[in-house]
Parts: C-alpha cells; sequence; structure tokens
C-alpha cells in the first residue's frame, strides 16, 4: 500500500520567524550538510522550514511503518536537490530513502512525503482555518475531499485513528486502501490522500 506523510509550517507565525535564529536551533534540528545547504539560501529561516516539513512528513510514514524510533531531526537528512524553494527532494532516514515534494507559498510551505507512490496520484490542499477549531475542521476537509473524489455521500466516510496518533480513511466503517494524512500551524490546515484511477471500489 503506498504510504503518505505531510506537513505545514506558517511562515508568517512569529514563533517560527524566531525559532531558526535561537543560539543552536539549526545545529540541532539539521546536520552539516543541510546546514552548508542553508548557508547558500537567500532566506535562511523560510529555506529552515523546507527543510523541516521534508523531515516531518517523512517522519510520518515511519510511524505508519512502525519504525522504532521517536522524532530526532538529526536522523532525517533532507536534499532538496535545489536551491529555496526546491520543488522535489529526498529525505534520507533510517528505513530508506523518501521522495518529498513542496508546496511554496510566501506565507507557508506545504510538504508531502510518499512511499510508492507517484506524485500525480497524490491529491493535497491548503486551506485557512480561520477562527474554527484546527484539528476537526482539517479533518472533515479531508472527508470532503474524498467524497467529492470518489462520488460518493460524506455521511459513507469516517477517520478512525491507530495508536491514536495514525488516521484511517473509513468507507462504510470499513478501512479504505487509501492512505491520507493532515497538519495544521497558525491560520492553515492541509490534507493529502492517495488516489488511483483504476480504484474500481472504495473497500
Amino acid at each position: 500500500m503506498a504510504l503518505v506523510g505531510n506537513d505545514l509550517v506558517s511562515l508568517q507565525d512569529p514563533a517560527n520567524q524566531r525559532s531558526p535564529l535561537r543560539t543552536g536551533y539549526i545545529e540541532k534540528c539539521c546536520t552539516e550538510k543541510e546546514q552548508q545547504w542553508l548557508l547558500e539560501q537567500e532566506d535562511k529561516i523560510a529555506a529552515f522550514w523546507q527543510l523541516w516539513s521534508g523531515k516531518e512528513s517523512a517522519y510520518k510514514i515511519g510511524m505508519k511503518m512502525d519504525e522504532p524510533y521517536h522524532f530526532q531531526p538529526r536522523l532525517l537528512e533532507v536534499d532538496p536537490m535545489g536551491h529555496f524553494p526546491a520543488e522535489k527532494g529526498m529525505v534520507a532516514t533510517p528505513f530508506g530513502k523518501v521522495p518529498v515534494w513542496w508546496m511554496v507559498d510566501p506565507t507557508f510551505i506545504h510538504a508531502i512525503a510518499g512511499v510508492d507512490v507517484a506524485r500525480d496520484v497524490l491529491q493535497p490542499a491548503v486551506f485557512p482555518l480561520g477562527n474554527e477549531d484546527e484539528s476537526a475542521l482539517t479533518h472533515e476537509r479531508l472527508l470532503n475531499g474524498v467524497a467529492r473524489f470518489y462520488k460518493v455521500p460524506r455521511r459513507e466516510l469516517s477517520l478512525h485513528w491507530i495508536d491514536q496518533k495514525i488516521p484511517q480513511l473509513c468507507y462504510k466503517s470499513l478501512p479504505m486502501q487509501l492512505d491520507c494524512s493532515m497538519s495544521h500551524d497558525g491560520p492553515w490546515g492541509a490534507f493529502v490522500f492517495t488516489a488511483y484511477a483504476q480504484v474500481k471500489t472504495l473497500s
């Protein structure tokens, strides 16, 4: 089964603007190769979050693969394959190399990592959260997106949680052969799910 992970970073969040400037923060989070890449970028703060979002999205895939490690940023090394803002790259992880793709906006960065999946069969979305509950709205937008894509009633779709941390899409309460990932930060929410034109049934 194809696996996806995603991460979203708000570039407008004051905390996200300050964190990379703290003494030792980048050294704690980035490998020497990543630090060298950062030195070459004009917007180092946004470039740092491009690296970070790649790490987080790949880590979420590791969780689904039951990898026995906690999130340690330096265990995941991102190669953006170009200068910021890079469109695609590779993340070296304890469980192998994982492709990652980015959507870079002046106000946010959305990263999507995938295993055994091509970029053209991923269905992502980024949306403003407003004043609503971040998690609830992100869950609802994901389910609405799946319902529209597959042309099924929204009421037949639900999310179940594996080990209270991994979302599982369900159709009529049965697990679907699709994977998904969600994220939110500041005023933005995002999701991605796998989709295949050849899928005949949903479960």
